[in-house]
């Protein structure tokens, strides 16, 4: 009977020693993940803990989302950012897979930039347009912040901004004419950029395309 006793009392883990850790289980992320509006230039951050035994690998993310595993004081966490560089809506993928024994995962990644200038479309599309004569379009800029802002504006050769360098007080809405003189017939896509110069950087880059008739 003592021996039986003696092997029951060895099979008992010793008083004090820390339980075992919980079995390894794979952790699910948000499908989707939205920062909602982020002025330009600006920073937004999110952060989820993971398990200390993972060994996650991340797929390159595009600008102006960033992705990176951290080291925190209660673990590694996956750390998420969003920096837009102009007023629109910002959209990518991130595959995230936690170890070997999880299956890869697909974050959807959110983000509105709004900046102080805003125009209804960064689309320009003049049609059909004969090579014989210039066309023109015209594209609304409201400022919408509580400060004046200095607005300059930059295109190709065939393309004429007028004008090229203008100032918005508070609230005011301002029309820019863009200037079409076709070179060679035939379909084309360029493009025109916008930025604001103060108080502080916003870029608008605009796609211009149409169809040069002969």
């Amino acid at each position: 009977m003592w021996r039986a006793l003696i092997l029951l009392a060895s099979l008992q883990p010793p008083t004090g020693c820390p339980p075992p850790p919980p079995p390894y289980e794979c952790q699910t992320l948000p499908a989707e993940i939205d920062f909602g509006e982020v002025r330009t230039f600006r920073l937004a951050e999110q952060a989820f803990h993971l398990d200390p035994r993972d060994l996650p690998e991340l797929s390159i993310v595009d600008a102006p989302f960033a992705a990176r595993i951290a080291q925190g004081e209660v673990g590694p966490f996956l750390h998420l950012q969003f920096a837009p560089r102009d007023a629109r809506m910002h959209v990518a993928e991130l595959r995230v897979r936690l170890s070997r024994a999880c299956e890869e995962q697909t974050m959807r990644l959110i983000g509105l930039g709004s900046g102080a200038i805003e125009t209804p479309s960064l689309d320009l599309d003049f049609g059909s347009t004969p090579q014989s004569e210039p066309v023109e379009l015209l594209v609304p800029f409201t400022n919408t912040r509580r400060e004046t802002t200095s607005v300059s504006g930059t295109a190709p050769n065939s393309i004429e901004l007028l004008p090229t360098l203008f100032e918005l007080q508070p609230g005011e809405r301002r029309e820019v004419r863009v200037r079409l003189s076709c070179m060679s017939p035939g379909p084309f896509l360029d493009r025109i950029d916008f930025r604001t110069l103060e108080p502080s950087q916003q870029f608008l880059d605009f796609t211009v395309r149409g169809e040069c008739l002969p």
